[in-house]
């Protein structure tokens, strides 16, 4: 059973929660790389005047929990480097694995296979060059 049941309403609250979380997130991630009050500011109000984020937190999709899973993982990696302690780097690390989970195509570029249906779809493309083996 799912934990919302059939009804989109519930995953759709917590999506536009995420998005409203990414302002702080990055007003934190702002004072950690600036130190000052108006680097910090500037960097939670760019965050919550993208319109992107809210546009997308109206679907169910994986943009807006990457978005905030990735910035919460800089914030506790740069935490982490600040104080060298073992649980920062241990939430950074469990953050950005939960991140790559929740979509896993920001993990990895594209590999042969997609450049080979690319080419396909458009033949002025070269195909990529693959090496011959010996046997």
């Amino acid at each position: 059973m799912a934990p919302f049941g059939r009804n989109p309403w519930g995953l759709k609250i917590l999506l536009h929660l995420l998005a409203l979380a990414c302002v702080p997130v990055s007003y934190r991630l702002g004072w950690q790389l600036g130190r000052r009050f108006w680097f910090a500011f500037i960097a939670g109000l760019i965050t919550a005047l993208i319109p992107d984020l809210y546009f997308y937190s109206g679907f169910v999709l994986s943009e807006v929990p990457h978005f905030f899973f990735g910035l919460l993982f800089c914030t506790l990696l740069l935490s982490a480097l600040e104080t060298m302690t073992a649980g920062w780097l241990i939430a950074a690390l469990l953050v950005g694995s939960f991140s790559v989970l929740v979509r896993s195509e920001s993990a990895h570029g594209a590999n042969d296979r997609d450049r080979v249906l690319i080419n396909e779809d458009h033949p002025g493309l070269e195909k990529p060059k693959t090496r011959r083996s010996a046997a």
